[in-house]
């Protein structure tokens, strides 16, 4: 089907048992629809196998089997208690990185584990565009990846590596559709794909992610006629909003300049550039403010 429409079918089947926005029911309904074959999963960063998972409902109560990838030494910890005496699961202290032996198709081929799951959920507050790019030898057929809801989905954005950034919805959708993915639904933090020699399965029609974006986490600038520009909302993950945008974009063009960043970058295309948030004249945005 080509019908594009504002929302997907499958947001009908929300539901969280440790999920954050609905993707635990919209993962079980992509499921009924196409049918497990090998009933197995990846997650990483796993947290402690529970805290926001995707993939927890799967190995604990479906009897999955997973490969969950954690790199930070306490919760790691934590993982390892939560799934100890349960064969079904290999827990890996390691962060998954886009080169050597830390990729994802390295730590799957020396822990022999499936290289074609039915899940693979990628979330790691940051390199998750990069990592989709650098998938090769893994090939599962459903695919969630994070994507930073304060980037506007129009912005073919995401951050240089090793950054804490992320990517826009729009250049995570290009990256999965560069590996034969298809969108099938969007949640408030995650894009949820299906391989494309699969998504007749789901018979659902396409849908245009543009417009299903949840844009209450959008935080706009203005500028008044004397040069100040404001915010219209404090942004999501910020405590100091206006010194770290402002910082961020200026290192990020500084860097452009002297040729440090990637030609093909698209924050270069982005038309991002450095703004002064803090005005020289007192603002309120209550209209009864004196």
């Amino acid at each position: 089907m080509n019908t594009n429409f504002a929302g997907s079918p499958l947001l009908h089947h929300t539901g969280n048992v440790t999920s954050q926005f609905g993707e635990d029911g919209i993962i079980e309904e992509i499921f009924r629809r196409i049918g497990p074959k090998t009933k197995t999963c990846v997650e990483f960063g796993a947290w402690d196998g529970k805290h926001l998972s995707n993939t927890y409902r799967l190995w604990h109560s479906e009897n999955w089997r997973a490969l969950l990838i954690e790199g930070d030494s306490q919760r790691f910890e934590q993982l390892r208690r939560n799934i100890e005496n349960n064969p079904l699961v290999t827990a890996v202290n390691a962060f998954v990185t886009l080169g050597g032996r830390n990729t994802l198709d390295s730590i799957i081929e020396r822990t022999g584990f499936e290289t074609q799951p039915d899940l693979v959920s990628i979330d790691v507050d940051g390199d998750d565009y990069h990592i989709v790019c650098s998938l090769n030898v893994c090939r599962p057929r459903v695919l969630a990846v994070e994507y930073n809801p304060t980037i506007p989905p129009e912005m073919d954005f995401y951050q240089l590596p090793g950054e804490a950034v992320g990517a826009s919805a729009s250049a995570v959708v290009r990256a999965a559709s560069g590996k034969g993915y298809k969108i099938s639904c969007m949640t408030d933090s995650n894009c949820i794909f299906v391989r494309s020699d699969e998504f007749h399965k789901l018979q659902i029609p396409d849908f245009d992610f543009v417009e299903s974006f949840p844009r209450r986490y959008l935080s706009n600038i203005i500028a008044d006629y004397r040069g100040n520009c404001y915010l219209t909302s404090k942004p999501l993950y910020s405590k100091m909003p206006a010194f770290r945008l402002n910082t961020l974009l200026k290192l990020w063009m500084r860097r452009r300049r002297d040729g440090s960043m990637a030609a093909n970058c698209s924050c270069s295309r982005s038309g991002c550039t450095p703004v002064y948030l803090f005005p020289r004249q007192g603002f309120s945005c209550s209209p009864d403010a004196q």
